[in-house]
Parts: C-alpha cells; sequence; structure tokens
C-alpha cells in the first residue's frame, strides 16, 4: 500500500504540472504509466465488479475517478487478502478449458490469497469448480494429494474424448456407397412384374398372348381343339 500511494501522490503531481483534466486521458495515463502490474491488478477488479454489476444491477462508470477508488480499495490492508480470496472461491473450470489449466489457475491465485495450505485450498476449490461430476464423486469418497488429482482428472478427459469419438454415428454402408452403385443395387420394382406376366397361349412367363412373335405356340396346333396358336391350354 505504501509504494502505491507513494505513486499516487507522483502522478498526482505529473497530472497538475501537465494540466491534464480530461477524465479518459487521465484514465489512460494511469494505467500507461503504472505498468503492467498495475494494469493486471485493474483488469482484475474490473472482471469482479462487473459480475457484481451483473448480480446487483449497480452501474458504476470504470474510468479514472472510479479507477482510483477501486485501486485504493485493492490496495487497503485486510482488503486485498479477502478480495483475492472472493475471486478463488468464485473460480469454476471453463467450458474448453483443461483440466490442468484450471489448476494451474487455482493454483496461482490460491498463493495470491495467502493460504497456509494452498494445496489443500486448491483440493476444495476443484470439487466445487471442475466440469467432470465422475471426479467431483471421487473426491468427495477419496483423500488424494494434488497431484494424485492432477493425474486422476487427465486420465478422466482423455477417456471422455475417447467415448465421445466411438458414440459419433457411422454413416450406414448404403449411405457410403457412390451413387452409380447405389442405382445399380436398387431393386427394379420392374422385374417383379415382368415375371408375373404369362402367355395363356403356351403357358409361358415373360409376355403375353398378344406379343405373338415371342409365343413359343405361335406356329403350333393345339391336339384338343385342332386351333392354331395355342398348345393344349383348353
Amino acid at each position: 500500500r505504501n509504494d502505491w500511494m507513494k505513486w499516487r501522490k507522483a502522478f498526482d503531481r505529473f497530472l497538475r504540472a501537465n494540466k491534464i483534466d480530461n477524465d479518459e486521458e487521465k484514465f489512460d495515463l494511469l494505467l500507461v504509466l503504472g505498468g503492467i502490474e498495475l494494469q493486471e491488478y485493474y483488469d482484475k477488479i474490473t472482471k469482479y465488479e462487473v459480475q457484481n454489476v451483473l448480480v446487483t444491477g449497480e452501474v458504476e462508470t470504470l474510468q479514472y475517478d472510479s479507477a482510483v477508488t477501486s485501486l485504493e480499495r485493492y490496495f487497503a490492508p485486510q482488503l486485498n487478502k479477502r478480495f483475492e480470496r472472493h475471486l478463488f472461491r468464485a473460480m469454476k473450470q471453463e467450458e474448453s478449458e483443461p483440466f490442468h489449466e484450471f489448476v494451474f489457475r487455482l493454483q496461482g491465485q490460491a498463493k495470491r490469497s495467502d493460504f497456509v495450505d494452498v494445496d489443500d485450498m486448491v483440493i476444495d476449490q476443484v470439487v466445487e469448480g471442475c466440469k467432470s461430476t465422475e471426479l467431483r464423486k471421487k473426491l468427495l469418497t477419496d483423500d488424494l494429494a494434488l497431484n494424485d488429482i492432477m493425474t486422476l482428472g487427465k486420465t478422466i478427459e482423455e477417456v471422455q474424448k475417447q467415448s465421445k469419438q466411438y458414440e459419433r454415428p457411422t454413416p450406414s454402408a448404403y449411405a457410403q456407397a457412390p451413387l452409380v452403385q447405389r442405382i445399380e443395387k436398387r431393386p427394379d420394382r420392374y422385374q417383379n412384374t415382368e415375371s408375373r406376366r404369362r402367355c395363356y397361349n403356351c403357358n409361358r412367363p415373360g409376355h403375353l398372348a398378344k406379343e405373338t412373335e415371342k409365343c413359343a405356340a405361335k406356329n403350333a396346333t393345339c391336339h384338343g381343339c385342332g386351333s392354331q396358336g395355342h398348345f393344349k391350354v383348353c
């Protein structure tokens, strides 16, 4: 906090000496001259305050005066630790975030939260924030070390990925066949009709009596009635 207060006083003098009054310009200079570390602090605070707006409905500008107020609160003794712990307990595994990256994020935030037993707090938050129901059940029944949990979480992730691949529907052999093959293999609805056609002159399938050029009895004489053009079917 002492470093922040000293820097803030020097920054105020800089603004006065250069007669900078524009709110947006002061806000930009605050973060640019404050350096990367101050920007990271502010980004973290902004994320928390935006979440608070979504929950409470309170709208607050995040320009210069508001930024300074937020940083003052952040650097205040004790409140810093409380704020970091609040952020830690709100952490959840993102939808596309690998499990090991989630654990690394928890470890980093846990160290900033000044916990006595960092690993134990990380394990508690894994139970609260991990995506895997299977892993959560395992942690609630077994007392595992953090390294073992990371290995188990990675294994469960890999198994789930493989299971999803096997669950994908496989196209049928008919759908995969080239169009020409499918047409060639398609049953011909006319084939059965053709086979049912039968000539009553010669009693053979494949043609009708009127199709005399195909009939084997067209020149034959019936032994029953003596007529020409059919076998004995009368």
